[in-house]
């Protein structure tokens, strides 16, 4: 029954079913597919503003000196421009 089905999709006897211009267009399309999706979870940012509070260590910090450098801290990142 070799070569019984003519036209673009017939089989080639090795069971390949779809011709080579279209196996292209799908391999294609799943590249681009993949590069999407790999950029598009690169692109999600943290929150407008970022955290309420940094989580660090406080074990051996003392906490009256650290709330007075996260003041001036925060007051030096009020007075740096943001980027839009």
């Amino acid at each position: 029954m070799k070569g019984a089905f003519a036209g673009p999709l017939a089989g080639d006897g090795r069971g390949r079913s779809v011709n080579v211009q279209e196996e292209k267009l799908m391999k294609r399309l799943g590249v681009v597919t993949m590069c999407f999706l790999g950029l598009a979870g690169c692109a999600s940012a943290p929150g407008i503003h970022g955290p309420k509070e940094l989580i660090i260590d406080r074990q051996f910090v003392d906490q009256s000196q650290y709330a007075i450098d996260l003041a001036e801290c925060q007051r030096y990142a009020e007075q740096v421009p943001m980027a839009e």
